[in-house]
């Protein structure tokens, strides 16, 4: 049985579509937890429960924050949070009821702009078996118009180039001439067959893993809130022996940036800030001057922030005016 856990924030359109392909394609056994995230669009978690219900008539039910594990769950469970946690601890509210679940051998995490376009949890399910020391899993993430998307799996960034990014590309010039994301990429084009080909990031928007995995990595750390979470995964399956793959058998759209959107935002910015801090102080071994350097980076970074930030609205309040 595989648990498909869903985390759901101010998108209820956007998790009903990903819960409809599911229903469409899906021919395993599972088990659907959805987080709500502490949405605060008005009617959000209602309009979710009114769509789930009819379709899981006598096998659903709804969770609080205040409810605790006590078993095995039903076939759809809606756990509606009662504060936004972010990722990491809005996916661990989850974690926590479906470990209690006896019936539960394996876990995929999905965002909720990913789409089932065929029958994918088997493909993954098999190669997983198949595979000695495997950690995370991760399909084979399409864009929307159906193209392969060639950073569904990326090598792992060192730390020197996530300070770098910060420190003069990011975000005074907004990626636009930053060329670490294709560096980092595994894939340079199509896979020529279906045989999985390892990685070290998982894509933190389609993994896949056993319970006993996500259990030993003790699920996502709650320091962070946003941003990292794939890194730091990379680090607990590495530590533990394990090594991550891409299974290119299995297939999934993922629209991207259904939450986040893709404008500037201060707040977000300083999400990846602070994980990025999280990551470098307990996941990386940063010698002395790279130290020195990453403190004066984080000074100042809210800075630039904040030059940015005032620079769009002095370039939005003259395009008013013309």
């Amino acid at each position: 049985m595989t648990a498909l856990l869903i985390l759901s924030y101010n998108n209820t359109p956007a998790t009903i579509a990903c819960l409809e392909s599911i229903l469409q394609y899906n021919t395993a056994p599972v088990k659907f937890l959805v987080v709500d995230n502490g949405s605060t669009v008005p009617d959000a978690v209602s309009r979710l429960e009114a769509w789930i219900q009819p379709r899981f008539e006598g096998a659903y039910r709804r969770l609080t924050d205040a409810d605790e594990p006590d078993g095995n769950l039903p076939k759809m469970t809606l756990l509606a949070s009662a504060a936004n946690d972010g990722y990491a601890r809005g996916n661990n509210k989850g974690l926590r009821h479906i470990f209690a679940d006896s019936e539960v051998e394996n876990i995929a995490i999905l965002n909720n702009d990913i789409l089932f376009v065929e029958d994918t949890i088997p493909h993954i399910c098999e190669s997983y078996g198949k595979i000695g020391n495997c950690g995370i899993v991760t399909p084979l993430l399409l864009r929307s118009d159906g193209k392969v998307d060639m950073a569904t799996v990326r090598y792992a960034p060192s730390a020197w180039t996530i300070m770098t990014r910060f420190g003069y590309k990011f975000p005074l010039l907004m990626r636009l001439v930053d060329s670490d994301w294709f560096n980092m990429q595994v894939m340079k084009s199509e896979p020529v067959n279906d045989e999985p080909f390892e990685t070290q990031l998982p894509n933190g928007s389609f993994m896949y893993a056993s319970a006993e995995v996500w259990k030993a990595v003790e699920g996502f750390d709650p320091r962070t809130f946003l941003y990292y979470e794939e890194n730091i995964l990379y680090k607990k399956t590495s530590k533990l022996g394990l090594r991550n793959y891409c299974v290119p058998s299995g297939r999934a759209i993922h629209l991207g940036a259904a939450t986040t959107g893709r404008r500037f935002s201060p707040f977000l910015q300083k999400c990846e800030m602070h994980s990025a801090d999280i990551y470098l102080r307990y996941y990386e071994s940063l010698n002395l001057p790279k130290r020195i350097c990453w403190q004066v980076i984080k000074w100042f970074f809210p800075v630039k922030v904040a030059a940015v930030a005032a620079a769009r609205t002095v370039v939005n309040l003259f395009r008013r005016a013309e």
